[in-house]
C-alpha cells in the first residue's frame, strides 16, 4: 500500500507512528511518503521487507524511540525502503509520464529540468521515438554517477553534435542534495534554533567525498546543482563553488543551488560573486510561509525565500515547481509577487520586502530558466531562429492585480511549433499537430501581447 502528499503541519496531533499504521494494516506493507518527498512513513511489515532494523541506519534517517523503529524514515532509510518496492513495468511507467506530460501542457510548460536517474532516460527515448514527448527535458542524473555520464558524453550515447543530446533531450547535468527540508526535521542550519524540530542541523552527505565528486564532475566539464535548504547547507554549496573556482579559475560552469530557501545575509552576496546560479521554488511559499516563524523563530524566518535581496545583488533567478503537480508557473508567479500564503493570514505579504515584480517572476520561468540550462539561444524567449515554444494566458498577468493573478488560465500552449494544449479549441488543429515536431525542427513565432512563454 503506497501513499503520498501528507504533511504533518497539517495535524492538530503531529504524535504519528508506525503503531498507527500497524493496527490498521498488520498483514500488508504501507509506505506513505510526505508532501516534500523528503520524509516517509512505514509499518512493521515494510520496514521488515526492506532489511530496516535498529543499529543498522544513522540516527538522521531511523529517529527511533530507545527499543523500536518509529517508522519514520529520511535520507538513506528512505531510499532503502523504496529501493525495496515492486519496480514499475515500462508501460506504467509510460502512463505516469503521460500524466505528466499532460499536466505540463496544462499549465503552459515548455520545457522541464528533470532531477532523476538513470532509468529515466529509457521511458524519454520511448516518448521521443513514438513523438509522445510534449515537452523539452534537461536531464540531471546523480552526482555519484558523473562518470558515467562522461562517459556515455563521450561516446555520444545521446548524440548530438556536442554528445549530449538534442533539442528534446539534452543531458551534462549532475544532481545532489546537502540536506532535507523543514518539514521532514532535515534542514541544515547554523545553531541551535532549528533543533527543536526533529532536525539536528547536519548535513546529509559525506562533504569530504562530495567535494572530491564535484571536482571530478566540473573537471569533465560537467554542470553541478546542488539542492540545499538550510543556511548552513546554503553556506557549504556556496563553498563548493569558491573551491571550483580556487581550483580551476573562472569559467561559464553555471553552478546551480538549487531551492535556497534560507541564505545568511552575508552569503546574499556570494550568490552573484561566486557566480552561482538560483533555483527557487516560488511556490512553497504560499505552502510553508504558514508555520517557518514557528519553526524557525522570528529572527531566523527573515532569511526565508530572499528572492527581492538576491535579484538586488546581481544573482541569477530561475523558478520552478519541484514536482509537475505541486504548483504551476501561474501559482509560484502569484506566490513571488505577493508573498501570500494558503491560510490567508497575511493579505499584505509574508515579508514583503522580498516581493518581485511580475516582470521579474516571468523571467525567472523563462529567459532565466533557458539560460541555467545553456539554451538560452533555442527557448526562453521568442526570437527569430528560436524554437517556437510559448503558451497563451488569459488575463493579462502584466496588467491585471497580483492579487488576481490565481484566476489566470493557461488558454493554448505551443513546443516546436505545435499545439499541445487547446482550452478552448483557439485553433483548428490536424491529428499531427496533437505531437510535438521531430528532435530537427525549429519554428519562428510571435506572442500577442498578453501572451507569456514559460520555460
Amino acid at each position: 500500500i503506497i501513499g503520498h502528499d501528507w504533511d504533518v503541519r497539517l495535524w492538530n496531533d503531529p504524535s504519528f507512528e508506525r503503531a498507527s499504521l500497524d493496527a490498521v494494516a498488520p498483514n500488508h506493507p504501507v509506505w506513505l511518503v510526505q508532501r516534500d518527498e523528503q520524509l516517509g512513513m512505514a509499518n512493521a511489515v515494510a520496514l521488515r521487507h526492506a532489511g530496516i532494523r535498529i543499529g543498522t541506519l544513522d540516527a538522521r534517517s531511523t529517529l527511533t524511540s530507545p527499543r523500536t523503529l518509529t517508522g519514520i524514515l529520511t535520507g538513506v532509510a528512505m531510499r532503502q525502503l523504496e529501493a525495496s518496492l515492486p519496480h514499475l513495468s515500462p508501460d506504467d511507467r509510460d502512463q505516469h509520464l503521460e500524466l505528466a506530460l499532460q499536466t505540463a501542457a496544462t499549465n503552459g510548460i515548455t520545457s522541464v529540468h528533470h532531477m532523476g536517474r538513470w532509468a529515466d532516460f529509457e521511458v524519454f527515448l520511448r516518448a521521443i521515438e513514438s513523438q509522445r514527448l510534449t515537452l523539452r527535458v534537461h536531464a540531471a542524473v546523480p552526482l555519484d554517477t558523473w562518470l558515467r555520464l562522461d562517459r556515455a558524453i563521450a561516446v555520444q550515447a545521446f548524440g548530438g553534435q556536442d554528445g549530449r543530446g538534442n533539442n528534446w533531450l539534452r543531458v551534462g547535468t549532475v544532481h545532489t542534495s546537502l540536506d532535507g527540508s523543514l518539514a521532514a526535521g532535515t534542514a541544515a542550519f547554523e545553531g541551535n534554533a532549528y533543533t527543536a524540530q526533529r532536525g539536528n542541523n547536519a548535513l546529509q552527505v559525506d562533504l569530504e567525498a562530495t567535494t572530491r565528486s564535484i571536482v571530478g564532475a566540473d573537471d569533465a566539464d560537467l554542470q553541478v546543482l546542488i539542492s540545499a535548504v538550510g543556511d548552513r547547507a546554503n553556506h557549504a554549496a556556496l563553498d563548493l563553488a569558491e573551491e571550483l573556482t580556487s581550483r580551476s579559475g573562472l569559467r561559464d560552469r553555471r553552478f546551480r543551488i538549487a531551492r535556497a530557501q534560507h541564505v545568511r545575509a552575508t552569503d546574499l552576496v556570494r550568490f552573484a560573486t561566486e557566480h552561482v546560479l538560483t533555483n527557487a521554488l516560488p511556490h512553497s511559499i504560499l505552502h510553508d510561509g504558514r508555520w517557518i516563524e514557528d519553526q524557525l523563530g522570528s529572527t531566523l524566518a527573515q532569511t526565508s525565500f530572499p528572492l527581492r535581496t538576491l535579484l538586488d545583488v546581481g544573482a541569477i533567478i530561475s523558478f520552478g515547481s519541484g514536482r509537475l503537480d505541486l504548483g504551476s508557473p501561474i501559482d509560484g508567479i502569484y506566490a513571488a509577487v505577493t508573498r501570500r500564503t494558503l491560510d490567508g493570514l497575511r493579505p499584505q505579504g509574508w515579508i514583503p520586502a522580498q516581493q518581485v515584480s511580475v516582470e521579474e517572476a516571468l523571467r525567472a520561468y523563462t529567459s532565466a530558466a533557458a539560460y541555467v540550462g545553456f539554451a538560452e539561444d533555442r527557448t526562453g524567449r521568442l526570437t527569430v531562429g528560436a524554437l517556437a515554444d510559448f503558451a497563451v494566458i488569459d488575463p493579462n498577468l502584466l496588467t491585471m492585480s497580483p492579487n488576481d493573478i490565481p484566476s489566470a488560465q493557461v488558454q493554448l500552449t505551443v513546443v516546436g511549433g505545435a499545439v499541445v494544449f487547446d482550452r478552448e479549441g483557439l485553433l483548428t488543429r490536424s491529428p499531427r499537430q496533437n505531437a510535438a515536431l521531430p528532435p530537427s525542427s525549429a519554428a519562428t513565432s510571435t506572442l500577442p501581447d498578453h501572451s507569456i512563454e514559460f520555460q
